[in-house]
């Protein structure tokens, strides 16, 4: 009688799950509950392994078919995912893809990619933390791009437009800098 493989993402979620452990992270949560911004269940989704700092979600593992881990739509939907957040929408610091052989790992923060994690003790002077305000207008702009409401952020885009081009010249405000970067990063998404 043959011996039944371990399906492989379920060897990469064990294998994350001891280097994540070696990192220092001690509450390890398999199948997490992503939050859902409408509460209906048309954002429902799980996260394949995350790591969290008491009640501060850190790391979002996600496992990928062997080469996969490279592959662009792979990635994003991961970082979706950790955008969704923990409870109350808290977003993950980073994201971690792996499929064996090829890392992914980016700081959602710092919108770039880094080339290892962070010890649980260090991660937090990594990670600067944006304003719980700021960060939920970001999920609520992705979840309208994922909807495809491309009404509303071309509504948002006229704004901007009319702010910048205004009679008064452009004022150097965060507020439109913060919504140009967020309509460059939906278009480029």
């Amino acid at each position: 009688m043959a011996k039944k493989k371990d399906s492989a993402p379920g060897k990469l979620r064990e294998q994350a799950r001891e280097q994540l452990a070696e990192l220092g992270y001690e509450k390890l949560i398999e199948d997490f509950q992503l939050f859902d911004p409408f509460g209906d269940g048309s954002m429902d989704a799980t996260a394949d392994l995350v790591a969290m700092d008491g009640d501060e979600p850190v790391v979002l593992f996600a496992a990928a078919d062997p080469g996969d881990a490279a592959r662009p739509s792979i990635q994003d939907d991961a970082k979706f995912k950790a955008g969704l957040g923990a409870d109350e929408g808290k977003p993950f610091r980073f994201v971690w893809v792996w499929d064996g052989d090829n890392n992914f790992i980016f700081d959602l923060e710092k919108d770039a990619q880094i080339s290892d994690l962070p010890r649980k003790d260090l991660w937090r002077e990594i990670a600067k933390p944006i304003s719980d305000s700021r960060s939920r207008l970001l999920q609520d702009l992705s979840a309208e791009y994922h909807r495809g409401d491309f009404r509303a952020i071309q509504r948002k885009f006229d704004q901007l437009h009319d702010a910048i081009y205004s009679r008064g010249g452009v004022k150097p405000t965060n507020a439109a800098i913060d919504e140009l970067g967020k309509l460059l990063f939906l278009r480029i998404s």
